[in-house]
């Protein structure tokens, strides 16, 4: 099967590469690279053990690849920050390369990586049913974007992941900037102690993305995550335990204005149609990172 990975040099695009790889599939990446330094590049590539005729440095909105079976979309903006950063370039990234994806490609899978951002704010578990309500840009473009994978596509699946975290990240989520804290022994911020996050390892979140471009699924939206909400202070706490470190950790009162209060996601879907097991809990992914 081929399988085009728009992305495919980003953090979570790097480890769908490889185990797509591993499992036998010609994989072709486009990525423009623009918010991969040359540390990242180079550790994600050695990674991946990929050839330089399976990459493509080009604007994934513009190019077009023959013979495509599916198409794994995660090219975009990476996060909030980069939308509030960028403004209209990030809408522009977002819709462009979406609508790119969908009409040059009518006979290909698509699997559009969304996220939970497209919920708002919600209480306890959230599910896919659930009304969407984002409350900032980033949020409100994957949503725009679902509409438009939904209304053109033929053949689709929809992930919507939260909070994930891994080896090889960027440094700018949550848990990254945390652990770098810890090894430096310096206070660990925490916006609001009580909000809770489902956080994701990279590898599950991988695991449900490759199964969603290799089964036959079709028009399904799935939550993905471990399935389990836990506070930011118990997170804190997860990685001075296992750290060892000198650092303190330091507590807000409330979470940034255009972030949303979060909990848990259901996965039965995830689980039901794409196959998905996670495995890999808080503690046992903290692991991972400091080995």
């Amino acid at each position: 099967m081929h399988i085009l990975v728009t992305g495919g040099y980003g953090f979570i695009g790097h480890h769908v590469v490889k185990r797509l790889k591993d499992s036998g599939h010609q994989v072709t990446i486009i990525d423009d690279l623009r918010f991969i330094n040359t540390e990242l590049y180079m550790a994600r590539g050695r990674y991946m053990d990929f050839a330089y005729d399976d990459w493509i440095n080009a604007d994934c909105a513009s190019t077009v690849i023959q013979d495509v079976d599916v198409i794994v979309h995660l090219a975009c903006h990476p996060n909030q920050a980069s939308f509030a950063k960028d403004g209209v370039a990030a809408w522009k990234n977002a819709i462009q390369s979406t609508l790119h994806m969908l009409t040059a490609y009518p006979n290909a899978k698509m699997v559009y990586i969304s996220s939970s951002m497209v919920y708002g704010n919600w209480i306890g578990t959230v599910q896919e049913t659930d009304p969407l309500r984002p409350v900032n840009a980033y949020g409100k473009a994957k949503l725009a974007c679902e509409r438009l994978v939904q209304d053109i596509a033929n053949n689709w699946v929809i992930i919507r992941p939260t909070a994930v975290y891994g080896k090889r990240d960027d440094g700018n989520r949550v848990i990254a900037k945390w652990l770098k804290a810890a090894a430096e022994h310096a206070p660990i911020h925490v916006d609001d102690p009580m909000a809770k996050l489902d956080f994701t390892h990279v590898e599950d979140l991988s695991q449900a993305i490759c199964n969603a471009a290799v089964t036959p699924v079709n028009k399904v939206i799935a939550n993905v995550s471990f399935g389990e909400g836990r506070s930011l202070l118990e997170a804190a706490n997860v990685i001075k335990d296992w750290t060892w470190t000198k650092s303190k950790i330091i507590c807000g009162r409330d979470l940034a204005d255009d972030m949303p209060r979060r909990g848990a996601m259901n996965t039965r879907v995830a689980v039901q149609y794409l196959g998905y097991t996670p495995k890999v809990s808080l503690e046992d992914g903290i692991q991972k990172l400091i080995k």
